[in-house]
């Protein structure tokens, strides 16, 4: 996949990348920072890893492929992101993909990180409850990173699970501060 953004600050300091099992997780979980970000001069881009074919039990997984596409257009729309891959794989098996598979993944987003060079990069924490977003923690936290990029994570579904959630590594929370941007993250 190429790196294509469709404006660039030409500051190398101000490059956030989120990396996301499904193409609304980004918006969920730090819409409202993404947004921030975005309003400050910050290139945000977004890294899709499935189709999200079977985010629900009432539409057909292709109408929901489609549909699902055209709210993420809207979304980085509205929040200033910019997508720069969606590798398509089927929705619920990032946890189970073949080594082969993997590596092609793995691969992928190695190259959109070395292409987009972020000074931030945003992924799932490890805790997360949905199997998807674990697994693009796992799959993100064994590729390399540039140098001085700040590796964050993030939440998409916060349930009180915590004695059952598998433990994470981070030891500290950020919270931003998104009041200025809310219709933004509300909308998106």
């Amino acid at each position: 996949s190429t790196v294509g953004t469709s404006r660039s600050n030409g500051d190398i300091g101000k490059r956030v990348l989120c990396i996301q099992a499904h193409n609304d997780d980004c918006a969920i979980a730090v819409g409202g920072t993404i947004a921030r970000l975005s309003s400050q001069g910050w290139e945000v881009g977004t890294i899709d890893l499935t189709d999200g074919r079977y985010g629900s039990h009432d539409i057909e997984p292709s109408t929901l492929v489609a549909q699902r596409q055209r709210e993420a257009e809207a979304e980085q729309a509205i929040l200033g992101a910019d997508k720069l891959a969606s590798l398509g794989i089927v929705d619920g098996t990032l946890p189970t993909l073949p080594d082969s598979q993997r590596e092609i993944v793995e691969r992928s987003i190695d190259q959109c990180i070395r292409e987009f060079r972020p000074n931030v990069l945003l992924i799932p924490t490890a805790s997360d409850a949905h199997p998807d977003h674990a697994a693009t923690h796992d799959i993100c936290s064994s590729l390399p990173r540039p140098p001085r990029c700040l590796l964050l994570k993030y939440e998409v579904w916060l349930m009180a699970d915590f004695l059952y959630k598998r433990q994470d590594f981070a030891s500290q929370m950020l919270v931003v501060g998104i009041d200025s941007i809310l219709p933004a993250k509300v909308a998106a």
